[in-house]
């Protein structure tokens, strides 16, 4: 690969951990700065202990199996026999975990932003927690069909992944640091950036652009650029008004 190649792959899973929502939750939860802080170390550690078997197992599946698919390249290892059969048994529960706690918690946190920025928001009266929490059930279900019917698109898990991160990466995550750390940013700047990162990310898939450079290269410049530019002449505007 080109190094602009290595940055398109680099850059989806990078920006996703920048603004997760679920990382937010999660040290949303602790009981004070210093508990967040503590887990988040243990987190940059112990992520150590997880990427690099993965990737140990995935090269040297590479050279096991020359011909196997990507996104199977660590399963198969441990489904043809390649690894003892502890070793094999432990890799195949790491990855049903793992797929478990993934697509859970990426469905919870999604259905709690239809529950209460959407439905609460928008309600006419104040919905009871019973209610909430069948439109949260529900909207777990829906959005769980959806995805299933979304993935069906893709020719394999690998490249799934690497559009819903980027997807993610270039909307969310330059809004979420202009929120906290440029007092500047507007938000009529960040939902432009968030509406043209996303609208320039589908066009160059659905264009078929990603087989040379991922869509990360463009979408994030424009992302970041977009959010500056509107977040600046929004706030003169704005500046302009209070003085009248």
């Amino acid at each position: 690969m080109t190094p602009l190649q290595l940055l398109g792959y680099f850059l989806p899973l990078f920006l996703l951990i920048l603004a997760d929502q679920n990382m937010y939750q999660r040290l949303a939860a602790a009981r004070d700065a210093g508990t967040a802080r503590s887990s988040t170390a243990g987190f940059f550690f112990g992520s150590f202990l997880v990427t690099v078997p993965v990737a140990l197992l995935a090269s040297a599946s590479s050279f096991l199996l020359p011909d196997i698919e990507p996104d199977t390249a660590v399963l198969s290892l441990a489904a043809e026999g390649y690894t003892p059969a502890v070793v094999g048994g432990l890799i195949l529960a790491g990855a049903f975990a793992f797929i478990v706690t993934t697509g859970s918690s990426f469905l919870l946190s999604s259905a709690g932003n239809v529950v209460y920025d959407l439905y609460a928001r928008f309600a006419r009266t104040e919905p009871s927690d019973r209610r909430r929490l069948g439109v949260h059930r529900l909207s777990v279900l829906g959005i769980a069909v959806l995805a299933y019917v979304l993935g069906q698109f893709f020719p394999s898990v690998l490249a799934l992944q690497v559009y819903a991160y980027t997807v993610y990466g270039v909307a969310i995550a330059p809004a979420v640091f202009a929120v906290l750390f440029w007092p500047r940013a507007t938000a009529a700047g960040a939902l432009t950036s968030m509406v043209l990162a996303t609208v320039t990310t589908v066009g160059w898939e659905t264009a078929g652009l990603s087989s040379d450079v991922n869509a990360v290269i463009v979408s994030l410049p424009v992302s970041v650029v977009s959010l500056v530019v509107v977040s600046l002449l929004t706030g003169r505007r704005s500046v302009a008004v209070a003085a009248r």
